[in-house]
């Protein structure tokens, strides 16, 4: 009996919640991705067509979708909070815009390979056909644009809302793209520091 409850317990349809909003597992567009869209206000990482920005603020045509990056704290309408002056938008292309065919190409395949799993400068979002995504898309970090609040869509043009914790996982990512600390590392990577390395441990085991 004991072990039917926790069964019942484990297996039980779980739930997300955002803010005072309750997202059902089943209703994300693919799972793990994407939400029901929430039509209120505009949400960080919200992916908007280009078509519903006020043309003469973009800084191209060519960029078909931007993705939204401000915290979800300061685009939700609350009592005493002003609007902020400002969005900022990472460009989002269509997969197919980062692949270069030719001979001197990487495969496909690799090229794929490495924008989903290795670029730190590019964001992949899969397809959603529910909502008419019908090719995968991928963001360009590095290319940001702030546009004035009043040229920008209002949430009831979102054509994808990401879910949690993809969303923050994108947001991160983003981050990172522009806040990583390095250093000199030269010297320490080198073959010869390596190789001295090595034989000093070598002599410290042999004189044991």
């Amino acid at each position: 009996m004991m072990l039917m409850k926790l069964m019942n317990y484990i297996i039980k349809p779980l739930k997300k919640e955002v803010g005072n909003i309750k997202f059902k597992v089943d209703e994300c567009l693919p799972p793990a991705f994407y939400v029901k869209r929430n039509f209120d206000s505009r949400w960080q990482g919200d992916i908007y067509p280009s078509s519903e920005f006020k043309q003469d603020a973009l800084p191209t045509k060519d960029i078909p979708y931007w993705f939204l990056v401000n915290r979800t704290c300061h685009l939700v309408d609350e009592e005493n909070r002003k609007p902020i002056p400002f969005l900022c938008f990472v460009a989002v292309y269509p997969l197919k815009e980062f692949i270069e065919v030719g001979k001197e190409s990487k495969s496909i395949k690799n090229q794929i390979d490495n924008i989903i799993k290795k670029s730190e400068k590019n964001l992949f979002f899969p397809e959603c056909e529910e909502y008419g995504i019908q090719t995968p898309l991928v963001a360009d970090l590095t290319l940001v644009y702030s546009i004035a609040l009043e040229n920008c869509p209002k949430a009831s043009y979102k054509i994808l809302q990401l879910s949690s914790p993809f969303r923050e996982y994108a947001i991160q990512k983003f981050a990172r793209c522009y806040y990583t600390v390095s250093f000199d590392n030269k010297k320490i990577w080198s073959k010869d520091y390596i190789k001295k390395l090595e034989d000093q441990i070598k002599e410290e085991f042999n004189s044991l």
